[in-house]
Parts: structure tokens; sequence; C-alpha cells
């Protein structure tokens, strides 16, 4: 049955509204409602069948009915939060989308500059803090010009973090600085903002007063992140919020590597932690 669920599933996908934020079709919501439909249509079968342990003292009867309840319950209970699994794991509605990560190890992804280390657990790809390293990257082998890519991050409240698109290292060397642009994640207010990584330009698409985007970012809970590149216009979206729509016209960068940044720290710092999940990208014609 889960994998039916999955089919269908993977057919009705998780669209992306206008606004940026992920959403459950019409279809997912029939699936949840299947699943209670058959712990129901479980309880009524288990409790027309009474099976009789005379061994026991006193007897027990499988088909007593505030136990079939509870075991009915307990069922639906279980379908759902298999569904729901299921749900949350699903690539974003629509074509071409892939995912960069696969939830299980590395391949297609490589280490450029710094020291700090970079691990696969439960599912996530987890970035640490090494004392006294500079910025540290995990990047993808494969280049990426005009594109959509969706993420989920959950970063220590003391560390400062990043994704980088559009980016690259003088000769392709992984020894030499890694620079392009980055979409922040902090929390400190510059969330879904970009800045230019290794570069002398600083904030491409700066941070913001208003307070609607400064607090999009949730500390010390998943936050869902939406970039869109195409041509020279960039947008982010943060948790469903609209952060940045700007003209990128200062790097002259119009494709490169995706990658995921752990912040360097100073001696005596740390460490600290950054995790990613749900990466997924679709390559705009």
């Amino acid at each position: 049955m889960g994998g039916a669920i999955s089919r269908v599933v993977a057919q009705q996908g998780i669209g992306a509204s206008d606004d940026g934020t992920l959403e459950s079709p019409p279809s997912c919501l029939f699936l949840l409602a299947i699943c209670l439909f058959l712990g129901a249509l479980l309880t009524a079968a288990l409790a027309a069948t009474k099976i009789r342990f005379g061994a026991t003292y006193p007897p027990f009867e499988f088909g007593d009915p505030p136990m079939m309840r509870r075991l009915g319950l307990t069922l639906a209970i279980l379908l759902v939060a298999a569904v729901v699994n299921t749900l949350s794991a699903a690539p974003p509605e629509g074509d071409g989308w892939v995912a960069l990560f696969n939830g299980k190890n590395l391949d297609g992804w490589e280490q450029r500059n710094g020291t700090a280390t970079y691990k696969v657990e439960d599912g996530c790809v987890v970035g640490t803090t090494s004392e006294g390293s500079p910025n540290s990257f995990m990047c993808t082998k494969k280049t990426y010009g005009d594109f959509e890519l969706v993420f989920e991050v959950k970063v220590d409240d003391e560390l400062n973090s990043g994704v980088q698109f559009r980016s690259r290292t003088k000769d392709d060397k992984p020894s030499e600085r890694v620079h392009g642009p980055q979409v922040e994640i902090a929390t400190n207010g510059s969330a879904g903002c970009v800045y230019g990584e290794g570069t002398s330009f600083g904030w491409l698409s700066g941070p913001t007063d208003d307070a609607t985007k400064t607090g999009a970012f949730k500390k010390g809970q998943w936050n869902k992140y939406r970039v869109l590149a195409k041509g020279k216009h960039i947008q982010t979206w943060v948790n469903g919020i609209p952060i940045v729509d700007f003209e990128e016209d200062k790097t002259n960068m119009p494709d490169g590597f995706i990658g995921l940044q752990v912040h360097g720290i100073g001696k005596g710092a740390g460490p600290y932690s950054v995790r990613w999940k749900e990466i997924y990208l679709r390559e705009l014609k």
C-alpha cells in the first residue's frame, strides 16, 4: 500500500504557490481521508471476528468492542502518519524537479574551502563548524544557470550560514575561495537577503527594516526557502514570505554551483551546526 500511496503522491505533487509557499493539493487530503476510512474498515472487520483465548483468566475475546475501538484508532493514526511522512518527502509540483541531495550520502557533492565537517544524519546534510576554520562549502559538482531552488534549513542561533548559487572558485580548484551570490541563513533578520560571498560588493540585495521580512526566519525551527533565478532577476522567499526581488548586475556570474555554507568561527567558539534537507532544483528554459 505504501508504494501505491507514493505513486499517487508523485503524480499529484506538492505545489509551490505564487507567494512561494509549498502547499498540498486537495488530492493529498483525499489520501488522508482514505487512510481514516481504511482504519474504520479494519476496526469493523476485527470487531466482527471474535477470537476467544480460553487459556487466559478471565477469558479474553479479541473482538472486545472498547479494545477494538482503540486498535482501530491506532491503525488509522499509523496510516495517516505514513502518508504525512511520504508527503513531506515529495518533490514540488511540476516537471523537471530533481533532488540535489538523496537523503543518504553526499554523492554529487564536493567540499570547497575550510575544514568544517559535513555528514548525512537522519536524512539531512549536517554541517558543523571547525574552530579557527574559514568559511566552508559543500558544493554540487554540476553547475546551474537559470533555476528554481527549494530547501529546508535549521541552524544554531549562534551560527551564520547561507546557500551559494551561480558560484565558482578560481580555475575550478576546490582550494581556491568560493565566490558568488549567497542567499543568507541567519537569525538576525537578514535571512533571505543575497550577499556577494568572496566579492567586494557586500550585500547584493541587503537587509531591510521591514518587520515582516526580518521576522520570516524562525529560530530553532525548520525554515523553507525558495530561490528563483532567471537571467539577472533574482527572487527569494523564506517560509512563503517574499524577501528580495531585484536585478543582480554586479557579479556577472550567469551560472555556477550550488553550495551549502558553514560559516567560519574564531578560536574558542562553537561547535555549531546547520542542517539542510529536501533540496530540490529545476532548471528553467
